[in-house]
């Protein structure tokens, strides 16, 4: 696989990754992985929404068609909009605790020169920069696209690597996905 794009079969390719010099496109990548790791949760906060508008009318129908209310109603009511409330407040703090992360990491790229290595051979893939050194063989590794983002997982940790054509170049990104797509699996 490695002969058919031309590369060295013992160490694929090494990409040197000038770290991100455009903070919102880096800003933006984070926005969308943030989102993207909770549509499913966005999701459910939806569904919660619609669960309790349904219950509130029913409540309101009860009321004053019968002049009195079911307790089942209040029940199930009360429930949902707690679950819901939960879910929102869990969604907002996850959110700021995030992007509070985010400025912080920023701030320090700004401090250092983080510049980065991603190096693949035919066995594993290793990234190194000046916070992190993360090693995962191909079996252990999966990715996924999610709009123009390309996101490379390590099974084994919560890191996950993005990136974008605009930050490492068509040629290295194209380079970067043969590979990635040759060697690991597709997220599921």
């Amino acid at each position: 696989a490695a002969d058919e794009l031309g590369l060295d079969r013992a160490r694929i390719i090494e990409l040197k990754l000038a770290g991100n010099k455009d903070e919102e496109l880096y800003r933006e990548q984070l926005k969308k992985f943030f989102y993207h790791r909770w549509k499913k949760g966005l999701g459910e906060i939806k569904r919660g929404i619609i669960y309790v508008s349904v219950m509130l009318i029913l409540t309101l129908l009860s009321y004053f068609g019968k002049g009195e209310i079911s307790t089942l109603y209040i029940i199930l009511t009360t429930i949902l909009a707690t679950i819901l409330y939960v879910q929102l407040f869990q969604f907002f703090k996850n959110k700021k605790m995030y992007f509070r992360k985010v400025d912080e990491t920023l701030k320090e790229c700004k401090e250092f020169n983080n510049i980065g290595f991603l190096e693949l051979t035919e066995n594993d893939i290793f990234f190194k920069n000046k916070f992190i050194e993360q090693k995962s063989i191909w079996k252990k590794t999966n990715f996924e696209f999610v709009d123009n983002l390309f996101i490379v997982n390590f099974e084994n940790s919560l890191q996950s690597f993005l990136f974008e054509e605009k930050e490492i170049g068509q040629d290295n990104f194209n380079k970067l996905i043969s590979i990635v797509k040759m060697y690991s699996n597709e997220k599921k």
